[in-house]
């Protein structure tokens, strides 16, 4: 059975929860044998161990003016993922997710979103909470961190909103990465991630089934 691969795109890996939970989900997965990329749209720079085995792809600043400069960098984004064609593509946090979603629209891969913040309140500006209602639509799933947050997001057709497993220490982590672990408690922390990916067990939790 081929190997499957998912692309996980971030803004960078310079410090922060966000930053912490991908490495850590990242190497988790690659230990498992499943292909893992990160593509960060800004700096190179990583701040927290990463299995070797995990490739980094790194765009940055690809012009002065800041409209062309974030359209070049999406256009980047969509040929690289083209170029891996990964079984699925995780975006995290909120606003990259805001812009890998258009980015990679008529791809045919599946991509989820991680809101890591109150989407209630936040982004705090207009634009982005304009542009978020347009391209949420186009997610297969969003993780959420709380069922309040979730409750924001109405599932609605073949779209998935998760919300995220407690964490509880290494041991739950593994169980939720391997889809074991129960559904109802929400929570932050590393196992978010592997609980949204729970979601996704079609693509990927085969491969990891027979790893463990």
């Amino acid at each position: 059975m081929p190997m499957k691969s998912i692309v996980f795109v971030t803004r960078n890996l310079c410090g922060g929860g966000t930053e912490r939970v991908l490495t850590q989900l990242a190497s988790d997965f690659a230990a498992r044998r499943l292909r893992c990329t990160i593509i960060t749209m800004d700096a190179a720079k990583i701040d927290y161990p990463l299995d070797q085995a995990v490739e980094v792809l790194s765009i940055g600043r690809l012009s002065r003016c800041r409209v062309v400069d974030a359209l070049r960098r999406c256009r980047t984004l969509r040929a690289l993922v083209k170029r891996k064609q990964p079984d699925v593509v995780l975006a995290m946090p909120e606003e990259v997710g805001i812009c890998v979603l258009p980015a990679l629209l008529g791809c045919g891969i599946p991509v989820y979103v991680s809101e890591r913040n109150n989407p209630w309140t936040m982004p705090r500006q207009p634009l982005l909470r304009w542009m978020r209602r347009l391209v949420y639509p186009l997610a297969k799933g969003i993780i959420c961190q709380t069922e309040e947050a979730r409750m924001f997001f109405p599932a609605g057709g073949s779209q998935e909103v998760r919300c995220a497993g407690k964490s509880r220490g290494r041991g739950q982590d593994s169980a939720l990465l391997h889809g074991r672990a129960g559904k109802g408690d929400c929570g932050s922390g590393a196992a978010f991630a592997g609980e949204g990916f729970s979601a996704v067990d079609s693509q990927l939790f085969p491969v990891c089934g027979e790893a463990s």
